[in-house]
């Protein structure tokens, strides 16, 4: 059945139902990781930002970089609260964070995700 434009209601649905499969797709490969590993360093920055879409989002100076001229400084995301808060108390001191590089980004700032953070002691050096 077509309406006076020649389109019928099966090829609408059709490319409604093609548009939902490429957005369903799209946010499926988003989460993916392509890369995870560790890195050490002094916590430097954690600050929640965002009203609709909340992170919190931090630096780390790198070991062994010279954080004077930016070299050092490595940004991240974390979307969990609860890792967030372990980071919170950490301001300052050493720590190691496991972290999952995505695919793409949104609605984090970088494409660094830290999944799992922990203190370092002074003797872990």
């Amino acid at each position: 059945m077509k309406n006076q434009k020649g389109i019928s209601l099966i090829e609408v649905l059709v490319v409604v139902a093609i548009l939902a499969i490429l957005a369903i797709s799209m946010f499926g490969v988003a989460g993916l990781s392509v890369s995870d590993g560790e890195r050490v360093g002094t916590l430097q920055k954690i600050s929640h930002r965002g009203i609709a879409f909340p992170t919190w989002e931090g630096e780390m100076a790198m070991e062994g970089l010279s954080v004077q001229r930016g070299q050092g400084v490595w940004e991240f995301s974390v979307s969990s609260d609860s890792v967030a808060q372990v980071l919170q108390g950490s301001l300052g001191k050493r720590i190691r964070v496991t972290y999952k590089q995505r695919l793409w980004n949104w609605p984090r700032a970088t494409s660094y995700d830290v999944v799992k953070a922990e203190a370092m002691s002074d003797a872990a050096k």
